[in-house]
Formats: C-alpha cells, structure tokens, sequence
C-alpha cells in the first residue's frame, strides 16, 4: 500500500493536524483494505472524522478530502490524499 499526499492541509481549526496524524498513522498501520476500512470505521466512531473530512473507497483505493469548514459539506476540489491497495 502507499499513501500520496496530493494537496496542502488547511489548518483552518485546532484540531486538524491531531486528526489527520492519527489517520495517516492509522493506515500506515494497516497491511491491507480490509485492515484500513476496519480502521476507518473505528476512527469515525471515536473521532470527528466526520465533522472534517469527506473521503471513500474505489476499487484499488481510499481516498480523503477536507472539509472547508467543520461539517459544512463542501469540501476542497482536490484531494488530500489517496491510498492505493
């Protein structure tokens, strides 16, 4: 797996940097899809993932936008990162 930063992180609000760390660490962690959307789905229960980022899967990868806003749903044109499987 490999993850690829494609854009800057905005730092619009406090909590962004903490987050994103513990999501990049997470999936770094993770040895395959399965693990990372297990993962996932844990950070959304115990975090504001949510509330800061919008992201899903395709069928080799998982990607993650930012929010413009905390839980506003708009987000940036282009994507944070990508991982691919």
């Amino acid at each position: 797996m490999t993850l690829k930063f494609e854009s800057i992180i905005c730092v619009w609000d406090e909590n962004i940097p903490a987050l994103l760390i513990q999501v990049v660490n997470t999936i770094l962690f993770c040895m395959d899809e399965n693990e990372v959307r297990q993962s996932v789905e844990q950070l959304q229960e115990k975090t504001e993932l949510d509330e800061y980022f919008v992201y899903g899967y395709g069928s080799h990868h998982f990607w993650i936008n930012q929010r413009i806003s905390k839980g506003s749903v708009q987000y940036m044109k282009n994507r944070l990162f990508i991982v691919e499987f």
